[in-house]
């Protein structure tokens, strides 16, 4: 009942990419809208019900569905930054977990 969201780095993995745009996608009552944000690519909306494929863009034709979830995805933005640009955070972890994870094949560094 609520919306679900997604977001993609379109630079993921490609270190020399400066400034990549994230994709952000809001998923509601059978529709999608996909937005770039801080670019100037319009908006595309998708009737997974008519369209599970999305190959046709409804976003001119459906305005107001559009612009409400495109005000969903203007808040989602305000309130979730992208973590990447900061200091990742540091956690602590009990020696079971970190057997875990080293079994997994990471290196844990002291």
């Amino acid at each position: 009942d609520r919306p679900v969201y997604a977001q993609l780095l379109r630079g993921w993995g490609r270190s020399k990419q400066v400034d990549p745009v994230s994709l952000v996608s809001v998923t509601h009552d059978g529709k999608r809208l996909i937005q770039a944000l801080g670019d100037d690519e319009p908006p595309e909306l998708y009737d997974h019900a008519s369209d599970p494929t999305e190959q046709e863009n409804l976003a001119r034709i459906d305005r107001d569905t559009a612009e409400r979830m495109e005000a969903w995805i203007d808040a989602y933005a305000e309130r979730a930054p992208p973590p990447w640009g900061r200091a990742p955070e540091s956690i602590e972890l009990d020696a079971m977990r970190l057997n875990h994870l080293r079994a997994l094949g990471y290196v844990i560094e002291p």
